[in-house]
């Protein structure tokens, strides 16, 4: 005799259970239909016998308390707009979800927050909208409570950090959205880091997001009362009273319209038309940076492997010294990346980043020094 283990079981369970799942929503779709479908009928459709349709329907009614009615003529749905439930999650699926869930966190001072939430708990509890889901072993998620209930390891064991955010104004947001969608000019006002404020006039591009911000990103069009044509990228958080022009335009090429295209490398939001070359040294906590792919071209390789005329004379780096080389076009964000690990990040070409770190180092020692 043979004796199947636990998990022979389990996974005999599981494949019945969605076998019979998929046979309940194909059942759904023709109920819904208006008409009276004998059970014979059903089960030559469904290719299966008169008496598991039977079950079947028996389990819609009382179970999910499908709105069903049953004559001589056969069975129906008397509400057409009635569904089936029809989510069907593994408890490995369950984890997916719960971490989906923490991860949408980052949108929470954003109009997309709400829709968001009811958008998840519209799919998985589209039966009663409450926010329990269909699962192998019963188990219940709420996304709005942040919680897989019999799971309280889960939020324990399990986080994801966050950075501060800024609201983002309702209006702003659904002014630009439009603006986006119908390729329509947009005027607002923009607030620099400095405090001062100046109306401008944009091309709306592309709507991106980066290291928790939102940012517009588009031709400038108009500058104050000075007429321009340069590519900008704007953070929504300072952006206020936001209207439609009457203007429409025509997108650019791709490569042009596209961040993802236009931008060569992985250090944020800025890009120029300028692609350099860059060669920097990362030592101590800073040589953990390696590990990233920073450029399509990027390569790295050990302090001790440049030649002897590259390296920097009586300065001893210890082990495990690095260099990465890369191209980017994205100089604000390089340059924010070197300065972030202080002396551990050492610059070594182009000429002109090399330059900024300097003097970037001889003022913070000037300042430093007056402590």
């Amino acid at each position: 005799m043979e004796i199947k283990s636990t998990t022979e079981k389990n996974n005999n369970n599981s494949r019945e259970n969605k076998t019979s799942l998929l046979r309940i929503i194909k059942l759904d779709v023709e109920l819904r239909d208006g008409k009276f479908h004998k059970a014979t009928e059903l089960a030559q459709k469904l290719g299966k016998s008169k008496r598991t349709i039977l079950r079947d329907i028996e389990d819609l009614r009382d179970v999910w308390h499908a709105p069903i009615e049953s004559s001589k003529s056969g069975y129906r749905y008397t509400e057409r707009s009635w569904f089936f439930p029809a989510i069907y999650l593994a408890e490995s699926d369950m984890i997916s979800i719960g971490i989906l869930s923490k991860s949408f966190s980052i949108y929470e001072q954003t109009p997309l927050w709400e829709p968001l939430q009811d958008i998840l708990d519209n799919v998985l509890s589209p039966h009663d909208n409450t926010t329990n889901i269909i699962s192998v072993d019963n188990q219940n998620f709420a996304f709005k409570e942040y919680r897989i209930k019999e799971n309280d390891w889960f939020d324990n064991r399990i986080c994801i950090s966050r950075k501060p955010q800024f609201r983002i104004d309702d209006a702003v947001w659904k002014t630009i959205i439009q603006s986006l969608r119908e390729n329509r000019c947009i005027q607002f006002d923009y607030t620099s880091t400095d405090g001062q404020s100046m109306k401008r006039t944009v091309e709306s591009w592309q709507l991106c997001f980066c290291e928790n911000r939102w940012y517009l990103y588009g031709r400038c069009i108009k500058k104050g009362t000075e007429t321009t044509s340069d590519k900008r990228t704007y953070n929504l958080e300072r952006i206020s009273h936001a209207s439609l022009d009457s203007r429409h335009f025509d997108l650019p090429d791709p490569s042009i319209y596209k961040k993802n295209e236009y931008s060569v490398g992985n250090f944020g939001i800025s890009s120029t038309d300028k692609t350099e070359k860059y060669k920097i040294i990362l030592k101590g906590y800073a040589a953990n940076e390696t590990l990233y792919t920073w450029s399509d071209d990027y390569k790295t390789y050990d302090y001790d492997s440049l030649p002897e005329n590259e390296k920097i004379k009586d300065v001893d780096f210890g082990k495990g010294a690095k260099v990465i080389e890369f191209s980017s076009n994205q100089a604000p964000g390089v340059e924010t990346f070197v300065y972030s690990f202080a002396s551990n990040a050492i610059p070594l070409a182009p000429e002109s980043l090399v330059k900024k770190w300097k003097n970037h180092l001889l003022k913070m020692s000037e300042i430093a020094a007056k402590l």
